[in-house]
């Protein structure tokens, strides 16, 4: 690709390979029922598709969004945020209608406010629920789930890099203060003193373990 284009392939190259080929895949689709067409139209189309050939195509090539960070921004918004975020929910009265917040992008992107009943509420709020055994982001290739660290091991090892070091085991109290900003083993009143874990007790109430 030459430094003046924009693009790996010029616009009127791909006008005159994209032209045929759609035509080509839009047929079969047609013979076999697919696309649905009357009798009348049938006959309109054997003539409009020797027009197709004979007409020039407007090929338009523009970048995608704003670049990969916006990409992964937009992306972000469906693989790891839920439908609403509970900030955006303003009221819930007696009735259950739900009052929440949004924007509306045909005016410029203002914040505005709706409110819907309950079961409007969640019918809308349940499009968002993936059917049983679809995952948001799946890997494939060497990425995919199956024996996945031995491959990538392999991979590293043959372009003579470290070998992955092995998960470390964080404990719950570590990930009580990452999440939460608090430590869960102090105590509730004077939130000085550690908790100490003295015995267990079983379901019939007996002590199973001790510890001083």
């Amino acid at each position: 690709m030459k430094a003046k284009h924009k693009f790996l392939f010029p616009t009127k190259a791909v006008q005159a390979v994209y032209r045929p080929y759609f035509l080509k895949q839009l047929q079969p689709q047609i013979d076999k029922g697919i696309v649905l067409m009357s009798e009348e139209q049938h006959k309109e189309w054997l003539t409009l598709r020797t027009a197709l050939y004979d007409m020039e195509w407007i090929v338009d090539f523009r970048e995608p969004m704003g670049g990969p960070a916006q990409v992964v921004e937009y992306l972000a918004r469906y693989t790891h945020k839920v439908a609403i975020s509970n900030h955006r929910i303003k009221r819930i009265d007696m009735d259950n209608n739900v009052t929440f917040e949004y924007k509306d992008y045909a005016d410029d992107g203002k914040k505005k406010s709706m409110t819907l009943t309950g079961e409007e509420f969640l019918r809308r709020y349940e499009q968002h629920i993936l059917p049983p055994r679809f995952c948001k982001i799946r890997h494939y290739g060497y990425l995919g789930n199956y024996k996945r660290k031995q491959r990538v091991n392999e991979i590293l090892q043959q372009m003579e890099l470290p070998q992955h070091a092995q998960q470390a085991v964080v404990s719950s109290t570590i990930r009580m203060i990452e999440k939460y900003g608090t430590d869960g083993l102090l105590c509730n009143c004077c939130k000085k003193a550690k908790l100490e874990l003295l015995y267990v007790m079983n379901i019939k109430g007996r002590k199973e373990v001790q510890r001083e």
